[in-house]
């Protein structure tokens, strides 16, 4: 996987694979190479992650994904994704230049579970 470490990589895997059981309409590849466009740490609780990413699928087209995950073992909460979205870029027509706007447009119109 492009420009991700192993934890960050194994994290986007799941984050595809628990999206793509919750919405099989939507089903991506979690050995598709993605393309981290933001990502954010804060401390509550424990650690909360943020990825922002795309992976290729079909036909040039790509998915955007965004997932929260928490990390608080000592409350039997490993990397548990509390939230995770994605958008099939095909449906929209807007193009983003930065992590905090691709952000905004997975949270805007992505299908969240």
């Amino acid at each position: 996987m492009s420009n991700v470490d192993k934890e960050t990589a194994d994290l986007l895997s799941k984050t595809v694979l628990y999206v793509n059981e919750k919405y099989p309409k939507l089903a991506a590849s979690s050995n598709a190479t993605p393309q981290l466009l933001k990502r954010t740490r804060q401390v509550v609780n424990g650690l909360k992650s943020t990825f922002t990413f795309k992976i290729p699928v079909q036909n040039s087209n790509s998915y955007l994904y965004y997932a929260e995950v928490l990390n608080a073992p000592w409350t039997g909460q490993k990397n548990k994704i509390t939230k995770a979205c994605v958008l099939d870029l095909a449906t929209v027509e807007q193009s983003c230049s930065d992590g905090d706007e691709w952000r905004n447009l997975a949270l805007a119109k992505a299908i969240c579970f």
